[in-house]
């Protein structure tokens, strides 16, 4: 699945975050810190614009993937971050569409979280 190309007029200021995985505590705290409002609707909103980067494996390993997940996907679609796929998102993408990938380094977490949630 190809995503969107951002425009190269598309300008911060970012927050740069990497290594998420699952960890929602510590990432709801980290954006508190940062002065981001999450909304009941998971939209990531600053008061001064700034828009967060995830940058990649924001799945496997914690206890909060669909938190973290909703919040990256909802927080996209209203335009207030961005992201870029890391090689944990990638193989949990590969996962989920069917294809045959081996399930280890948190994937199984991943996959029990999700197991309950609609597409």
């Amino acid at each position: 699945m190809s995503r969107p190309i951002r425009p190269r007029s598309d300008s911060g200021p970012f927050d740069l975050i990497g290594d998420v995985h699952g960890c929602i505590d510590e990432l709801r705290e980290l954006l508190a810190l940062l002065g981001y409002d999450l909304g009941d609707d998971h939209v990531l909103r600053h008061p001064k614009g700034r828009r967060v980067v995830l940058l990649g494996d924001i799945v496997d390993r914690g206890p909060g993937i669909v938190d973290v997940l909703r919040i990256a996907m909802a927080s996209e679609a209203a335009g207030t971050s961005l992201s870029v796929i890391g090689n944990h998102d990638d193989k949990l993408r590969r996962a989920l569409s069917g294809r045959d990938v081996q399930v280890k380094h948190g994937l199984a977490e991943s996959l029990a979280q999700l197991e309950d949630e609609t597409p």
